[in-house]
């Protein structure tokens, strides 16, 4: 299997795809969050330290990040003409690499939200895949 085969263009787009996604759901979960605080007498600073503290965003962050990962990998293996799954390998191995640099970024998380955010992407893309992927009909088959 060469480096073309695993990043291809399904693989790619599904990233930038699971970027916009999560941007745009963590963007609604935040001013979901806001609204409910009573932020008149907080500083940006001291707004932005509780809100790294909180569980719910963190829980919401965790589910969200879930959902899009198993989400797009479905679509990128129904999509795929092959049951080669390439693609979703090139988009966990995406996922991965971004989970890496989330731990560089931030380094103060519990271990197993680190723990998750390297082993859960290759998990929840292989088991969608193989929920997804397309098999060939009987017609096919003769």
């Amino acid at each position: 299997m060469s480096i073309k085969q695993v990043f291809t263009r399904n693989s790619f787009i599904g990233f930038i795809a699971y970027i916009v996604a999560t941007v745009v759901a963590s963007i609604l979960i935040m001013s979901y969050w806001v609204a409910g605080q009573n932020h008149a007498e907080l500083s940006q600073a001291d707004l932005a330290q509780l809100a790294s503290q909180d569980a719910f965003i963190q829980m919401a962050s965790m589910v969200v990040g879930a959902v899009a990962s198993f989400s797009i990998a479905a679509l990128i293996a129904k999509v795929e003409k092959v049951k080669s799954n390439h693609s979703v390998l090139g988009f966990a191995i995406f996922l991965t690499c971004y989970g890496v640099l989330s731990i560089a970024l931030h380094p103060e998380h519990e271990l197993y939200r680190q723990v998750l955010k390297v082993v859960m992407p290759a998990v929840l893309c292989l088991f969608a895949a193989r929920l997804f992927s397309h098999s060939p009909s009987t017609h096919e088959q003769h």
